[in-house]
């Protein structure tokens, strides 16, 4: 009787265990946009150091073509023809094409499958179609999610970074895909920065790859689904509660203190009024001539949330995400110093001159070193300064330091990227300090489990 309830008890745990990864659909393969829209080409070329096999499906016909290894294969419009496809294999013509065009590779000795579509190394499969009578191609690449990841995880993360920075971007950049399947209309994610950049095989490494074989069907959820698992380069400190950036809030991505991001240098952008004029005009935004441009709310981690651009003619706002990108700006952690009045913001520097030990002569900023003179008031141009004796005055040359120029309105800021989520600095930071990659990954995403 207890062995009996011991392998009920086993296979409970079974399933429960089943049930629970039952939720995450993790695909074999996805379909990942290269050319489409305004990038789409009208001619495209194809080689493989393996055989092709080159499927065209419309209506009940059916064609197929086997193409001998290491020939050029051609896919190009036929602009006589609504919706035809010129096949040429070494520039001979051998057959017009309709409907959606499915070109295979037959595998390796290594089985591994690369082709060169436009020069540029693929794995996987091609979808080409010649979508609604258009004058160009739709490109689709359909690849493992696993081999997909080989080449976004280099694109993403620098190769150079400690193992485990490279391991938890591998499991987020999995888990990112996973969450953003369809989410273009006639394929799951594009090439670029939109999802995720892909760039075939071009910076793979023997170290990334094993990144993500290390991690492989390793997937991030809350409540047993898989999360959103947005990143970004740096934080500047903290990462920000996504609806202070986006719209809606969630449990999983709050904002925590980044400490173990190495620290950057400030970035500096400036904008003159005529300049912030014209921008605000490219909007279709009218509020007659600039008169101030402020910051009205910050959020807890000090970034941006609402601005106020002040006009002759009235006043327009912005909020969350906005504020950076109307500028074009790296983050939203900034401040605007303004000089609007149309005056010089300057100002002073009393420069002195003294030998050091070793007789060198050196020279140090006294008015910008919190130097005060014995009745506690800063030192200017026209403070005199004597010598030990009390005899003598020390040569003083001051000279007007113009920061801001009339009309112009200076955005300094740290950060790099929308701030939610995983910072990539921060992680590579956090593995240098020894941290593993799910410790990576939980301090990031608050109240997640990793999965697989």
């Amino acid at each position: 009787m207890k062995k009996i309830i011991k392998v009920l008890l086993i296979t409970i745990t079974i399933l429960s265990f089943n049930f629970v990864y039952a939720k995450v659909n993790v695909p074999e393969n996805i379909r990942v946009g290269l050319y489409y829209g305004s990038t789409a080409k009208d001619k495209i070329t194809i080689t493989s150091s393996t055989s092709m096999l080159i499927e065209a499906e419309y209506g009940a016909d059916e064609e197929l073509h086997k193409i001998d290894k290491n020939s050029t294969v051609v896919l190009e419009v036929d602009q006589k023809l609504d919706d035809y496809v010129k096949l040429y294999v070494d520039d001979v013509i051998i057959d017009g094409l309709k409907g959606k065009i499915v070109i295979s590779f037959e595998e390796d000795k290594n089985d591994d499958i690369k082709f060169k579509l436009n020069n540029k190394e693929y794995r996987g499969s091609l979808e080409v179609e010649r979508i609604n009578n258009g004058e160009n191609l739709t490109v689709i690449n359909k690849i493992p999610l696993e081999q997909y990841l080989y080449s976004v995880v280099p694109s993403e993360i620098e190769t150079s970074s400690h193992i485990e920075a490279i391991k938890a971007q591998a499991v987020a950049a999995r888990t990112y895909t996973v969450s953003s399947l369809n989410r273009h209309e006639n394929f799951d994610l594009c090439a670029t920065t939109h999802c995720q950049m892909y760039r075939g095989t071009e910076w793979e490494s023997s170290k990334t790859r094993g990144a993500v074989d290390d991690t492989a069907g390793k997937i991030i959820t809350y409540d047993d689904k898989p999360i959103s698992a947005v990143y970004f380069a740096t934080s500047g400190g903290h990462t920000e509660d996504v609806e202070n950036v986006w719209t809606n809030a969630l449990p999983y991505l709050r904002g925590v203190e980044d400490k173990y991001e190495p620290k950057t240098n400030p970035w500096v952008v400036t904008y003159t009024k005529d300049e912030l004029e014209e921008l605000l005009s490219k909007k279709g935004v009218n509020i007659g001539e600039l008169v101030n441009l402020e910051v009205l709310e910050y959020t807890d981690s000090g970034r941006v949330y609402k601005i106020r651009f002040t006009g002759t003619k009235g006043t327009k706002e912005y909020t969350k995400e906005s504020t950076r990108t109307i500028f074009g700006l790296k983050s939203q952690l900034y401040t605007i110093t303004s000089n609007s009045d149309g005056e010089s913001n300057t100002e002073e520097t009393a420069i002195i001159s003294y030998i050091d030990e070793n007789d060198n002569i050196k020279e140090i900023d006294v008015a910008n070193n919190n130097v005060l003179t014995p009745d506690g008031n800063k030192v200017t141009k026209d403070t005199t300064i004597l010598t030990a004796d009390g005899e003598k005055n020390i040569n003083v040359e001051s000279s007007i330091n113009t920061n801001i120029t009339a009309n112009e309105y200076v955005f300094t800021g740290y950060g790099s990227g929308h701030g939610i989520g995983m910072s990539q600095n921060g992680a590579k930071g956090m593995a240098n300090e020894g941290f593993t990659y799910d410790e990576i990954l939980k301090h990031y995403y608050t109240g997640i489990t990793i999965q697989g």
